[in-house]
């Protein structure tokens, strides 16, 4: 892959990591579907313009998202219309577009207004940066590498952070053993109490999966993760990162978002979300 190329067309660069986090989702939910019994119902598929997923058995817009239409690719009518028959194929009323600001066709985000989807937020924030010019590595915080004996530790600190009911726990942790995917986290004696994911292709790497006990933010834990995962991408022959983040809003800042920029990620664009017609 030309990365400096790339880096210099917007468009390419869009088309490239939305591209990747869409295949990230497959990814996992082709794993979370291997979970014996499959509690949550996921499916993929990938015999569309764009991969597709969906957790069935709880019809929720959070899990049910398109990601990368009209980047890289320019949907037809039909297009649309297969898109939301997969979905009505699995009774799935609720999801998602998350739709880059200059998609192709360039009316796309008017026709599925036409088709009664409307504007959701929060927004998108996609960031990037190079795999180069890494920070120092963080003093004092011991971060390790997860492996599938501590996926029951992961399930409880996302449960924990997300106030998730203990259905979810097969799904936080169905990333483990998974193809490109990687958990890394910080303990305190027995207990984790920080972790963050990453999602590895080729020359590119996806972070996401965050989560920190609010007894113990504050504290650089995430960044001592986060500068880590740059480490050990690189190391894998990683030469891109990119994250998704809330945006800055009227009511403060995010903190997450300011968190990325100050290790050296940089803004790309701004996701605009679709909601299905109620």
């Amino acid at each position: 892959m030309d990365v400096v190329g790339m880096s210099n067309d917007s468009s390419v660069l869009a088309a490239t990591l939305e591209g990747h986090e869409a295949e990230m989702w497959r990814t996992f939910a082709a794993a979370a579907a291997r979970i014996p019994d499959n509690p949550l119902g996921a499916v993929s598929d990938d015999q569309h313009i764009v991969p597709l997923t969906a957790m069935t058995a709880l019809n929720f817009a959070g899990f049910n998202r398109v990601i990368g239409l009209g980047t890289g690719n320019s949907p037809s009518p039909e297009d649309i219309d297969d898109i939301l028959g997969f979905y009505a194929a699995h009774d799935q009323t609720r999801f998602t577009f998350e739709l880059v600001p200059d998609t192709t066709p360039p009316d796309l985000v008017n026709q599925l207004h036409k088709r009664g989807f409307e504007d959701a937020e929060p927004t998108i924030v996609k960031s990037w940066r190079y795999l180069d010019d890494l920070p120092g590595r963080t003093d004092g915080v011991q971060v390790v590498m997860l492996d599938a004996h501590q996926a029951d530790d992961w399930s409880r600190l996302h449960r924990a952070v997300r106030s998730a009911p203990r259905m979810l726990s097969p799904w936080f942790s169905a990333g483990f053993g998974a193809p490109g995917f990687h958990h890394l986290g910080v303990y305190d004696g027995q207990e984790l109490v920080a972790g963050a994911a990453m999602f590895l292709t080729g020359d590119l790497m996806w972070c996401g999966f965050s989560a920190t006990l609010e007894s113990h933010r504050s504290r650089g834990l995430q960044k001592a993760i986060a500068i880590e995962r740059f480490y050990v991408a690189r190391d894998r022959g990683c030469r891109i990162a990119h994250v998704e983040n809330d945006p800055d809003t009227p009511a403060g800042p995010s903190v997450a978002l300011a968190n990325m920029r100050k290790i050296g990620f940089h803004f790309l664009y701004e996701k605009t979300r679709l909601l299905s017609p109620q």
